[in-house]
């Protein structure tokens, strides 16, 4: 929704969308932890190991992808750029 149609809210409309904001996020949320637990477990069946990047392999992670992936593609290279700044704090 834009800030335009936003601002047109009341609070206790807002609170409402807020409110189903939350809960989606929430769901969002457990279902991606649901498949990374997928994914883990077939990548154990298979024989691999798998373990977590520590700060700083996520920050050279992040540092690549911006030096290639997101310059080839500028059509999705701002909302990489935000989802790498929330996903890094």
């Amino acid at each position: 929704m834009s800030k335009q149609h936003w601002d047109k809210l009341t609070p206790a409309q807002q609170k409402i969308f807020e409110e189903a904001a939350a809960k989606s996020d929430e769901f969002f949320l457990g279902t991606q932890r649901e498949a990374v637990s997928d994914m883990e477990k077939e990548y154990k069946k298979a024989g691999a190991k798998v373990r977590e990047m520590t700060q700083a392999e996520y920050d050279q992670w992040v540092a690549l992808a911006k030096d290639t992936a997101w310059k080839s593609s500028p059509a999705s290279r701002r909302p990489a750029r935000t989802c790498s700044t929330r996903c890094s704090r």
